[in-house]
């Protein structure tokens, strides 16, 4: 589940207020087509920070969640993964690294891993939204 759609009233980790509130509706996503709101991944709940090589907040290996993980990302090789999650993590799932993505809007597709990758600039955060964030 994409946490920038399916928020949590409670988070326990600090600097994750854009993960904390209540889960959106359809109607409060400006590009339900565009944003994904279930996809394949490493675990049950993930976000952009799992999807790009820096993330706002480092992320460590105090819990699950930040060894989350979109199946044959290539950013993936270069990440300290949890023993047992270096062929699905790093080779993918599907075939040609693709994952299953259910939109918000609720069609369904097969994507290349790669192309959910979010890449940091100087300026931000690109493919960040409305992929993942729904603003």
């Amino acid at each position: 589940m994409n946490r920038s759609i399916c928020k949590s009233s409670d988070d326990r980790q600090s600097r994750r207020e854009e993960f904390v509130g209540t889960p959106l509706s359809t109607s409060q996503i400006p590009s339900p087509g565009k944003s994904l709101l279930i996809i394949d991944s490493g675990y049950s709940i993930i976000s952009w920070w799992h999807a790009v090589d820096e993330p706002p907040v480092i992320l460590g290996n105090t819990i699950i969640e930040d060894t989350a993980y979109i199946p044959g990302l290539k950013i993936n090789k270069n990440r300290n993964l949890w023993l047992g999650q270096e062929q699905d993590a790093i080779y993918g799932r599907h075939p040609n690294k693709t994952v299953n993505v259910g939109f918000a809007d609720g069609h369904v597709s097969r994507t290349k891993a790669n192309d959910l990758f979010v890449e940091k600039t100087n300026d931000g955060y690109i493919n960040k939204s409305p992929l993942w964030a729904p603003k």
